[in-house]
């Protein structure tokens, strides 16, 4: 922006260009080198008096002083700015530069030379059920947007078969091309996922195959493998993949099976997994790249710059986190002991809600992921109300109780597995559930052993922080009253109703829940209190003699 000549103030009007006032102040006074006047580019044909010698009271107004340092600062820029072309308007376009690619001679895709809006994601990993779901995802975002292609760059040494199936069956009925680049292995799980897509390109020293499904040992024990009729399944799905998109069967089949033999490529006992050069010339892979660029050439594009990562959200790392093994357990885990201490303390406090919190947890977590419906929610509905009825209005714990607890196991398997589940899997989410229910009770037998022994000096009971102590007093009539240990110990009673082994009890007018150490006592029959722990009363059946 160029300034129009300084002159002196004599040659300046009492008014600036078409007659309108100076901006600020009035004529400049005659100083030391000459006053000047000044036109600003932020009000065309208003002027600024400013003597080099005196300074300007006008500039003496904060106002003023900050738009004279913000034109010094940025009028360089504007300068500079105002010979650039305005950026486009297109999304597409509004990227990173053209990246430029040589011809392949023979490109995957023919079309892909004029390729404009490409959609890839990374799958590196475990592949898992939230995996699916972040496929699912990408892939109806892909053909939402009417995407040319759609590729996956893919590194997994397998994970669970169903999220390998979910995502098969995706890529099977994807309406537009697929690629996959092995970058660079794609071993069990991973090897369905290459066959189902349209091309596979491989990285120098990859390997794809080892599809044979097994069965992981509890507590990261060797895996064995599964029965045959999973196996059969499996077989046969790897090798309708592999002929669907006009691969070799029986090379898709011998990933599976050891007993399946390829002239060839194997003896029999061996399962088959193929190195890069092997793929390649098997007719299992259709090309090698070095790097995603070259990736991008030999399916045929001209431009490197038009593929678009879609990244996984927020939502589904947390879910892909709360659902993996380690974690699901852990929050079962703690479930279940916040669930006993609960049931140590009288009415409903921190504990429940810590039990109640893991499974919404888990559910919602799984839901994300698409692992757990409604039907897991309500089915786990059904089973806690049945032990609250059972607890409540049938003291005791009978077959309510058992149908309670059976209902709460199997809405966890349930959702554990998943709705597309195979017989692995059940067998799996089983095995998770016995193992984390066996440390459960552990951690329950060592807080019912080590909390009700704190001692105050004197020797008398303390509340622990954990669970509430036997400082209660009997109300009456409350099935949840309790008394203190010196209160109840040895006295006799009747039973309210029957123990099995628990239920309750009255003695000396007052009633109490209290339970055995196993055996059922009937309805009417004396008892006798042999301990009290924390909120729980031990009685036995009472010698003869009359309940007291």
């Amino acid at each position: 922006m160029a300034f129009p000549a300084l002159g002196s103030p004599s040659e300046c009007p009492e008014t600036g260009p078409n007659g309108r006032p100076p901006l600020v102040g009035k004529p400049a006074r005659e100083g030391k080198g000459g006053a000047r006047w000044l036109r600003t580019p932020f009000a065309p044909g208003r002027w600024h008096a400013y003597d080099p010698g005196v300074v300007n009271r006008n500039l003496l107004n904060p106002l003023g002083l900050v738009c004279f340092l913000w034109l010094a600062a940025v009028l360089p820029g504007l300068a500079e700015m105002s010979a650039v072309e305005p950026p486009a308007t297109d999304p597409e376009s509004a990227g990173p530069a053209a990246i430029q690619l040589p011809p392949v001679e023979n490109p995957l895709f023919p079309q892909a030379a004029q390729w404009t809006k490409v959609r890839q994601i990374k799958v590196h990993g475990e592949i898992s059920l939230s995996t699916s779901a972040y496929v699912k995802r990408a892939i109806q975002l892909a053909e939402k947007e009417k995407a040319n292609a759609f590729l996956i760059d893919l590194e997994t040494f397998g994970g669970r078969v169903d999220a390998a199936i979910q995502i098969r069956d995706l890529l099977v009925r994807s309406k537009i091309p697929t690629a996959v680049y092995v970058n660079p292995r794609a071993i069990s799980a991973g090897a369905l996922i290459s066959l189902a897509s349209d091309r596979i390109v491989m990285a120098p020293g990859g390997t794809i195959g080892a599809a044979a499904p097994i069965q992981m040992a509890p507590g990261g024990g060797e895996a064995k493998p599964v029965g045959e009729k999973y196996v059969s399944y499996f077989r046969q799905e790897m090798r309708a993949t592999a002929e669907l998109k006009g691969r070799n069967g029986d090379i898709a089949e011998a990933m599976v099976d050891a007993e399946k033999v390829v002239e060839g490529l194997n003896e029999k006992g061996k399962l088959v997994t193929l190195t890069t050069e092997q793929a390649i010339k098997w007719k299992m892979a259709d090309a090698v790249a070095s790097s995603p660029e070259e990736f991008y050439r030999q399916l045929g594009m001209r431009d490197a710059s038009v593929p678009k990562e879609i990244e996984t959200t927020w939502s589904e790392g947390l879910a892909g986190f709360l659902t993996s093994q380690a974690i699901s357990s852990l929050l079962f885990i703690i479930m279940l002991v916040s669930a006993y201490l609960e049931y140590q303390t009288p009415g409903f406090g921190v504990f429940g809600f810590i039990a109640l919190s893991c499974f919404a947890i888990l559910f919602f977590a799984h839901y994300l992921t698409g692992l757990a419906s409604y039907t897991e929610l309500v089915i786990f509905v059904i089973g806690v109300a049945l032990l609250v009825i059972e607890l409540i209005a049938m003291p005791g714990f009978g077959f309510v109780g058992l149908a309670g607890m059976l209902a709460i196991m199997a809405s966890l398997v349930l959702m554990l597995v998943g709705s597309g589940f195979v017989m692995p899997d059940i067998t799996n989410a089983v095995t998770r559930l016995i193992w984390s229910s066996g440390i459960a009770i552990v951690c329950m037998l060592l807080l019912a052993r080590l909390l009700p022994r704190q001692k105050t000096a004197g020797g008398a009971p303390v509340p622990s922080g954990l669970i509430l102590g036997t400082e209660l007093q009997a109300g009456s009539g409350d099935s949840a009253a309790y008394a203190r240990d010196l209160d109840l110990k040895g006295r006799r009673g009747e039973a309210v109703t029957v123990l099995r082994p628990s239920g309750r009890v009255k003695i000396g007018g007052e009633e109490y829940m209290a339970q055995t150490e196993g055996d059922f006592i009937d309805r009417g029959a004396a008892i006798e209190v042999i301990r009290v722990d924390g909120a729980h009363i031990w009685v036995k059946a009472a010698p003869e003699g009359k309940a007291a």
